[in-house]
């Protein structure tokens, strides 16, 4: 049986660094990090990013195996970077960004610097799929 859950989340800055906390699923409503159940996939494929005032904004999706474990690391796994105001969006439809459950204790989450407070926001569209899903 087929399992899969399309999650598109938002979130916007407030302050010169951090970590957006994300909102739009009633399961993952203010999380700052995404976890990715064992025996399941987390497919990135899309990123939006809009910027109100001219600054440089720079996001970071991260991946970590174990966000409990004080040993362990945020892995970037993209990064995207405007210098201007305006909407952008980047693309991942034909090949996602994919990060296995293998554990069940795997999370990714999205980053954040930037030169002024605020004016800024992202979305992201991804999807939750058990590892039977052929489609990769």
């Amino acid at each position: 049986m087929r399992v899969r859950q399309v999650l598109s989340l938002y979130g916007s800055t407030n302050s010169t660094t951090g970590v957006v906390t994300l909102v739009g699923q009633p399961a993952v409503q203010g999380a700052t990090m995404i976890a990715v159940p064992q025996g399941m996939k987390f497919k990135l494929y899309r990123v939006d990013i809009d910027v109100q005032a001219s600054q440089t904004a720079t996001f970071v999706v991260q991946y970590n195996p174990n966000p409990s474990s004080s040993s362990s690391q945020w892995v970037p796994l993209a990064q995207f970077t405007v210098t201007a105001a305006g909407h952008y969006s980047f693309e991942y439809r034909a090949r996602p960004i994919v990060v296995y459950g293998m554990l069940g204790t795997e999370a990714v989450q999205v980053s954040y610097t930037q030169t002024a407070v605020g004016g800024t926001a992202v979305a992201i569209v991804a999807e939750l799929a058990d590892e039977e899903d052929e489609e990769s």
